[in-house]
C-alpha cells in the first residue's frame, strides 16, 4: 500500500465515524461558540456600550488597541494568530496577534475590496477593518450543524468534505480525483462557488474540509452556510505556517 493510498484509507475511516467535526479554531473563530456571554445583563450592556469604532481606531499601535478592546469587549477566544472579541450578537472583531493574524487581515480586508459582492452568498461579511490591518470587523456566524448544512446547500457534509478533499488533491497533480467526484456535486451551486471562490483569490483549500472553517448567517430569512475563515491563502500559509527546513 502506498502512502497516499493509506492517507485515503485513514480519511475514509474517518468520515465513516463523524458526520462533522466540531472543533473550535480560535485563529479563525468568528461563530458563537458555547459562552456565558449575555447581552441582556446590565453589565455587559454597559460595557460594551463603552465601545466605539471611531475610538479603536483612534487607539496607537497594537498595544493601544488590544488595551481598549480589552476593557470594552468580552473576549470568545485566543489562538496562535489572532484574538477574537464579540461586538454585539451579530458581529466580532478579530486582532491580530503576529505577522501571521496581521496577514490573515490583510487577506480577508482585501477579499472586502477585490470581491465586490461576487462571493457574498458564500462569504462571512467583511464590514470594516484596520488601514493597517490590525484588526477586521466581520459578521458573527452561528456554528455549522450537519443538518442545517444539508439544508443550505443540498449536500451531506460527509460528502462535501471528501470532494473538496478531492478537488484538493487534484489541484495538487493527482488527477485521478476530478473522476471520482460526480457532474451532480460539480454543478452544486454551492460546491462550484466555493471552489470559483478559492481559485479566483488563491485560498488554500486545505482547511476547506474543515466545520470551522464555516459558518451559518440568516440571509433573507433562510440560512446561509458562508465561509468565515478567509484569510489562509497559499501565500500566507507558505509564509506564515510552513515549517522551515532545517540544515
Amino acid at each position: 500500500m502506498t502512502i497516499q493510498e493509506l492517507r485515503e484509507q485513514i480519511y475514509f475511516q474517518l468520515c465513516e465515524s463523524v458526520e462533522l467535526v466540531s472543533e473550535v479554531d480560535y485563529d479563525n473563530l468568528n461563530f458563537l461558540p458555547e459562552h456565558n456571554i449575555d447581552f441582556s445583563n446590565p453589565e455587559t450592556v454597559n460595557r460594551c456600550s463603552t465601545f466605539s469604532l471611531g475610538e479603536l481606531k483612534n487607539q496607537r499601535g497594537w498595544a493601544g488597541k488590544a488595551r481598549y478592546l480589552n476593557n470594552c469587549l468580552p473576549k470568545l477566544g485566543s489562538g496562535s494568530a489572532r484574538v477574537v472579541y464579540l461586538l454585539e450578537s451579530t458581529k466580532v472583531i478579530k486582532l491580530a496577534k503576529n505577522d501571521k493574524g496581521i496577514a490573515q487581515n490583510e487577506v480577508e480586508a482585501g477579499l472586502m475590496k477585490d470581491s465586490q459582492g461576487m462571493y457574498s452568498d458564500i462569504m462571512a461579511q467583511i464590514i470594516d477593518y484596520d488601514e493597517d490591518c490590525l484588526w477586521v470587523e466581520m459578521e458573527v456566524a452561528k456554528k455549522l450543524d450537519a443538518k442545517t448544512f444539508r439544508q443550505a446547500t443540498d449536500l451531506s457534509w460527509k460528502d462535501y468534505s471528501k470532494y473538496i478533499w478531492y478537488y484538493d488533491m487534484y489541484l495538487k497533480g493527482f488527477s485521478k480525483y476530478i473522476d471520482e467526484i460526480p457532474d451532480e456535486v460539480l454543478e452544486n451551486e454551492f460546491f462550484s462557488s466555493i471552489i470559483d471562490a478559492a481559485q479566483s483569490f488563491g485560498l488554500s483549500m486545505g482547511d476547506f474540509g474543515r466545520s470551522s472553517t464555516y459558518g451559518v448567517v440568516q440571509r433573507d430569512g433562510q440560512p446561509q452556510v458562508v465561509l468565515i475563515d478567509m484569510g489562509l491563502t497559499k501565500s500566507v500559509h507558505d509564509t506564515n505556517y510552513r515549517r522551515k527546513k532545517a540544515y
